[in-house]
């Protein structure tokens, strides 16, 4: 199926973005509108909370495995 998750997906790798957050709102009706897309450190603490993940731990994590690459 193409979820939306699988179509951001998609726009993240076809530009090459490896790390982002993704801003949408739902209308009454379901459609989902798109309106930003965070490259930066826009992260939500709620949802960390709620998910008991840490997006800069993450992204520490993931750039470490970068660089030990290197």
């Amino acid at each position: 199926s193409n979820t939306i998750l699988d179509q951001y997906q998609k726009v993240l790798k076809n530009n090459h973005i490896k790390i982002a957050g993704i801003e949408f709102i739902e209308d009454a009706k379901g459609q989902l509108y798109t309106y930003d897309i965070n490259t930066n450190t826009n992260y939500n603490s709620t949802a960390e909370k709620l998910t008991n993940l840490s997006g800069m731990k993450t992204i520490a994590h993931y750039l470490k495995r970068e660089l030990e690459k290197l």
